[in-house]
């Protein structure tokens, strides 16, 4: 389910479920690049469901159980780790400088991105957030089970 991300460098991935790892790759390779192109690998709380996000030489994941990671691109180094709680499916948005994470009881959590973890917000919305966040003009779209949400500041 988690897309791959590319930030010009390097192509990071997760390999799935059963035991999800997070890949960064070299994207030049042909056939099988799993021994020559793969520049390092993460292997605890990577999420099954969820897409990475990268924001400048960080790449950040919320692992299906809640526990959001930040790793730095270049090396694979661990930046910080932290546990929002909470089951994850709906992959991160980034959008005005922040970080969004959705969890399945309609939390939805902002974080700064950067190199420790701080919380800007909690928003709790009825029903439960299992898509990914979208933005259109300004506002954040979320859905739920039960609704469609618009948040944006009065025009």
């Amino acid at each position: 389910a988690p897309r791959a991300v590319f930030d010009g460098k390097r192509i990071f991935l997760c390999t799935g479920f059963m035991r999800p790892q997070l890949w960064a790759v070299r994207p030049d390779g042909r056939g099988d690049i799993s021994e020559s192109h793969v520049e390092w690998k993460q292997l605890k709380q990577i999420p099954s469901m969820s897409s990475p996000i990268v924001v400048d030489q960080q790449i950040y994941v919320v692992s299906d159980n809640g526990v959001i990671s930040s790793f730095d691109t270049v090396s694979g180094d661990d930046v910080w780790r932290a546990r929002m709680g909470g089951r994850y499916s709906a992959s991160p948005l980034y959008a005005d400088g922040r970080l969004y994470f959705c969890n399945h009881d309609g939390r939805t959590t902002v974080i700064a991105p950067g190199d420790e973890y701080v919380e800007l917000a909690q928003n709790d919305l009825d029903g439960q957030l299992m898509a990914s966040p979208a933005v259109v003009d300004s506002d954040l779209l979320l859905r739920s089970d039960t609704h469609l949400y618009r948040i944006g500041v009065m025009r």
